[in-house]
């Protein structure tokens, strides 16, 4: 298997120059992109902002069982969401006007709905843009993470949406607790500091879409608390840092494209 190289993507394509730029979104030219990237995964085409827990939990089935004519789910996903965004930037579409939350709110979806698909594509936004290189190098036990740890994922989600409901004053406890329960599962399984915060920063696009008011954040681990908590060769864990150290990013910041097709 071939390195991958990451390139700018230049439409979306470049989200470090579209701002501003091509149309906005309409919901025709976004189902025909959401539909791009549920067929390609063998997902129901209501798989979208009608129903983004199915979709969310289609997807996670694909990260752990993979995808026929893919080396793992991984690429699978992330070559289907590449091949979206494109269809959006082929169309001229301004990407930022679609992954909004008030966008999907203006199509007559509930807030509930239209948050939690933005908040599940801003997951597989980071899935392959900052977190997509620990993922591949990482994949067997990542994707072991996902398999034996999917109730607890799932359930910190379900979790933290029913207590903000019950108690919105306490909201940024319970986004705190999430981020942690889903920091702790990736080490459990894991047990490296890059996958730890892998784990963490995925939930973080998550909570950060419901409630970007409570500032939370990822640490990476400092070199001797990974020595202390992970056990990491120092020589080691200092190249993993300096190399292929996952970044923080989203769907309203510059990312970048991978090149699956080298797969």
């Amino acid at each position: 298997m071939k390195w991958l190289t990451l390139v700018a993507l230049a439409g979306l394509l470049a989200y470090t120059t579209a701002q501003g730029k091509g149309g906005n979104c309409t919901i025709a030219a976004f189902k025909i992109a959401q539909d791009v990237f549920t067929s390609q995964l063998g997902l129901p085409p209501y798989y979208d902002w009608q129903d983004p827990i199915d979709l969310l939990v289609g997807v996670q089935n694909t990260l752990v069982n993979g995808l026929a004519g893919y080396d793992n789910g991984l690429i699978a996903v992330c070559r289907s969401f590449n091949a979206m965004l494109n269809n959006l930037a082929s169309n001229n579409v301004n990407i930022y006007t679609c992954f909004e939350p008030l966008f999907i709110m203006s199509q007559d979806n509930t807030p509930e709905n239209a948050y939690a698909y933005v908040a599940t594509m801003k997951m597989i936004a980071f899935n392959c843009g900052g977190g997509f290189y620990t993922a591949l190098k990482n994949w067997p036990c990542i994707q072991n993470a996902y398999q034996t740890q999917n109730t607890t994922l799932f359930s910190a989600i379900t979790s933290m949406l029913q207590q903000i409901a019950d108690t919105p004053d306490r909201a940024c406890a319970y986004t705190k607790n999430a981020l942690l329960t889903w920091t702790t599962a990736f080490d459990k399984v894991c047990n490296q500091p890059d996958t730890e915060y892998y784990g963490c920063q995925t939930m973080l696009q998550f909570t950060n879409t419901w409630y970007p008011i409570c500032n939370d954040v990822c640490y990476v681990p400092t070199r001797q608390q990974a020595l202390v908590e992970f056990g990491v060769d120092d020589k080691e864990y200092m190249k993993k840092l300096r190399n292929n150290w996952a970044e923080t990013r989203n769907i309203h910041k510059p990312v970048f494209h991978i090149d699956l097709e080298s797969m």
